[in-house]
């Protein structure tokens, strides 16, 4: 965790005391621990106290101005540079005028400085570090605020990616249904007519090779009209399976298939990608909502078939098993795979290795013509863009069903997403 993302009313505050002068040291930091129980390191070297900001948090130092080997100011302006947050305090002995506007000019945290001579109060120190550990405490509030924000702000995006998302996919199914009646009715007039005529072909008198094109060509309308019929049919279930909003048995090699012959309208995939299955026998079907499954399906996919895309010789290879009583889900590639030290930056909400949805647009400002300004047109080439939310809603969705993603290397060459669902109940409904 964090050094703010704890309570900051519980934390106790680090302090740095660096003067050459031990006596000193041990008046600072007896006065400190004694009255404070705060946490104090304490340094006679300059070089040894960089050492420590380098490697602890530190969040008020209090340093003596004039040393042998480094003098105040330049200390407290190296350790600006490890830990900017840091309070800063200039103690010296010689309270020159010139000494305080340097040091409050150099250091833009430096909260107070005290001589440290005849007119040295403890007490008065005191005070002035009870003052700056408030001032850090404010610090540390707003910098936790501002996390916090950041983090509402993403969620918040997310869901608005989601709901629209899900508006979207209620739009285009409504849509989606009506086309495929729409095409359903001109269909079934095509293909009745070519049985009908295959009929009439089979008592007519027209010679045997003249009925045998006839023949071929009315057979060949039949198949596609089926062909037709089929897509249609899947569609309309996939499009019905996807507003349901209730969890139910669902078999995820069906759904894979579904998701795949779907897919295949893209002519990527249809025709340069070879495609292979290997479905686990006798899976058990899992309690889901079919639109977060086949989303999550879909996400994987258009991911897997985007790295492949500038690949000689595509490949793609879907598997299902179980194990140990969990369904697995492997989507292996032979793209150029994922780097180990972004495998788990990939799920994070707007992480993209792709080209970013906001840089596939540019203005164009046309002299003359109608045409307005506000216009917009694809950048030259075909590289899969993306908006890096895919994979991070499959992994959210999948956390509802206490399911799991990760992506490991695959024997393909590229990368291997694994998903892994266990088993669910209905208890687990939402």
């Amino acid at each position: 965790m964090d050094h703010w993302e704890r309570d900051v009313e519980t934390l106790r505050p680090t302090v740095l005391l660096l003067d050459d002068e031990s006596f000193s040291l041990e008046l600072y930091e007896s006065m400190v621990v004694r009255k404070t129980g705060w946490e104090v390191v304490s340094f006679t070297d300059p070089e040894e106290a960089l050492s420590c900001v380098r490697q602890q948090t530190i969040d008020i130092m209090v340093v003596d101005w004039q040393m042998p080997t480094m003098n105040g100011v330049t200390f407290l302006q190296q350790a600006q540079e490890i830990q900017p947050d840091a309070i800063q305090a200039l103690l010296t002995g010689h309270a020159a005028k010139d000494v305080a506007i340097h040091a409050i000019n150099s250091l833009k945290n430096l909260h107070f400085f005290m001589e440290k001579g005849v007119g040295f109060s403890p007490r008065k120190l005191l005070v002035s570090l009870r003052s700056a550990w408030e001032r850090r405490k404010l610090s540390l509030r707003l910098a936790l605020r501002v996390k916090e924000l950041e983090e509402t702000n993403k969620r918040l995006k997310t869901a608005q990616d989601d709901l629209f998302q899900k508006k979207k996919q209620a739009v285009i199914g409504d849509l989606l249904q009506g086309i495929c009646h729409n095409i359903n009715s001109p269909l079934g007039t095509i293909s009745g007519h070519a049985e009908f005529l295959s009929m009439l072909l089979a008592d007519s008198a027209l010679p045997a090779h003249e009925r045998d094109v006839w023949s071929t060509s009315l057979s060949a309308m039949l198949e596609s009209s089926q062909k037709i019929q089929g897509i249609i049919e899947n569609l309309m279930v996939k499009s019905r399976l996807e507003q349901e909003p209730e969890r139910k048995s669902v078999s995820i090699n069906d759904l894979i298939r579904r998701e795949l012959e779907f897919l295949r309208a893209r002519p990527f995939l249809r025709d340069r990608v070879k495609c292979n299955l290997s479905l686990g026998d006798s899976l058990p079907a899992l309690l889901l909502n079919y639109g977060d499954i086949s989303q999550v399906v879909g996400n994987i996919l258009e991911n897997a078939l985007d790295a492949l895309w500038n690949i000689d010789e595509p490949q793609l290879l879907i598997k299902t098993s179980r194990e140990e009583g969990v369904v697995v889900l492997e989507v292996h590639d032979n793209g150029p795979g994922v780097p180990e030290a972004i495998r788990q930056q990939v799920f994070d909400p707007f992480f993209t290795t792709k080209v970013p949805v906001d840089e596939l647009f540019v203005g164009i400002h046309p002299e003359q013509g109608d045409t307005p300004p506000s216009v917009h047109h694809l950048k030259e080439g075909t590289a899969p863009h993306g908006s890096g939310l895919g994979l991070h809603s499959a992994r959210r969705i999948l956390k509802e069903y206490q399911a799991d993603i990760c992506v490991v290397d695959s024997d393909l060459g590229g990368a291997c997403f694994r998903v892994s669902i266990p088993p669910q109940s209905p208890k687990n409904e939402r």
